[in-house]
């Protein structure tokens, strides 16, 4: 069984499990509890509740050198398991694209659950690549 991310947050809105802003929340992976750090500042949104671990995507040289940022949306199924098993990019600078996917292919996350049960669930994923400021 497929769950979407809407009908999972309704669920859990309704539990009372997640706040209002859960589904557009927007965490840095050196923040969150996977132990990332990273040099470019880089942030993602999706399931940040459920992440188990996170790899930090390599921000492209020639973006770096050029000072250009962007934003790749991925759609993915997390799996029963929590492992990632489809991942397609919906959109986002091609400069980017294969940086993102490279990272979010190794992500895992806590089973999603219904009604104590684990369930596939179809989910986007934004990976936010930010230039860094210069330093003066």
């Amino acid at each position: 069984m497929r769950v979407s991310k809407w009908v999972l947050m309704v669920m859990l809105l309704s539990a009372g499990l997640v706040g209002m802003n859960a589904q557009t929340s927007s965490t840095s992976p050196a923040d969150s509890t996977s132990g990332i750090t990273q040099e470019e500042p880089t942030s993602v949104s999706s399931g940040a509740v459920h992440l188990q671990s996170a790899v930090a995507p390599l921000y492209p040289a020639e973006a770096k050198a050029a000072g250009i940022g962007g934003t790749v949306v991925l759609r993915a199924i997390i799996g029963k398991d929590g492992i990632i098993r489809d991942l397609t990019v919906v959109s986002g600078p091609d400069m980017f694209r294969d940086a993102a996917l490279r990272a979010v292919k190794q992500w895992t996350y806590k089973p999603y659950k219904h009604w104590g049960h684990a369930v596939e669930v179809d989910t986007t994923i934004q990976v936010n690549f930010k230039p860094s400021k210069p330093k003066s």
